[in-house]
């Protein structure tokens, strides 16, 4: 039986902060399998990994970030609140992310709205990024011209119910489907793996069930904020 592949979400885990060098070097030792990577730009079109519109919660700045310049954003500190070993984390930017971790891990890239996608995949030509990487977009209207135009890419849609699902099928098929466990192992799961779309779920914490082993249902993918707890039990 093929092992369900662990996902870092929001690449957040307890001993350091949430998308920083700290965490990704983490999640490499434990065996994770897939690290999530949202991707912004700068005001000056750098590519970064943070997940929020802006800076406030993470480095304590009020300010947009697509609005705020690469050279500022480098400056600041998410580790605040961290032991010291994870503080004074930086921002990092993707392609140092890339240069550090593609031969080392597959990555989930989280596109969020605004992001260019074509000098985003301008970007990843440059690295070894493994095929089994994926993209979700925040914006529908930019993961279909993204699906016209790199039809190569492996693209993930978040599917509620199998009225949903027959819906995206008209436009097009993505490689994966993101929903609930009790869905994925009901008639949508059905639907998918006759289609060979891959499933996957979501787990936000760690339970120490062995339901997902017991009954896996054909799911590929387990996407969590507990990946490390996650990856050591299915391991």
């Amino acid at each position: 039986m093929k092992k369900i592949q662990v996902i870092a979400h929001r690449a957040a885990t307890h001993p350091a902060t949430e998308h920083t060098l700290a965490a990704y070097d983490w999640f490499v030792e434990k065996g994770v399998n897939f690290i999530e990577l949202d991707v912004r730009q700068s005001a000056d079109g750098v590519f970064f990994v943070f997940r929020d519109e802006d800076l406030l919660r993470m480095t304590g700045l009020n300010r947009p970030f697509h609005d705020t310049d690469s050279s500022l954003i480098r400056t600041l500190d998410t580790g605040r609140d961290y032991p010291e070993e994870s503080a004074h984390q930086r921002i990092p930017l993707l392609e140092e992310v890339l240069d550090r971790y593609a031969d080392k891990i597959s990555f989930y890239f989280d596109v969020k709205e605004g992001t260019d996608d074509d000098a985003l995949i301008s970007l990843l030509k440059n690295f070894k990024v493994r095929e089994d990487s994926f993209f979700w977009f925040e914006d529908t209207d930019q993961e279909w011209r993204f699906y016209h135009k790199y039809p190569y890419m492996r693209i993930k849609k978040n599917v509620e119910n199998f009225s949903d699902m027959d819906k995206i099928l008209r436009r097009y098929r993505p490689d994966i489907v993101e929903s609930g466990y009790e869905k994925c192992c009901g008639i949508l799961g059905d639907f998918c793996r006759r289609r060979s779309i891959q499933l996957m779920i979501h787990e936000n914490e760690f339970r120490e069930d062995d339901s997902l082993i017991r009954n896996p249902s054909g799911i590929s993918y387990l996407n969590t904020k507990e990946p490390v707890k996650w990856a050591e039990f299915l391991s």
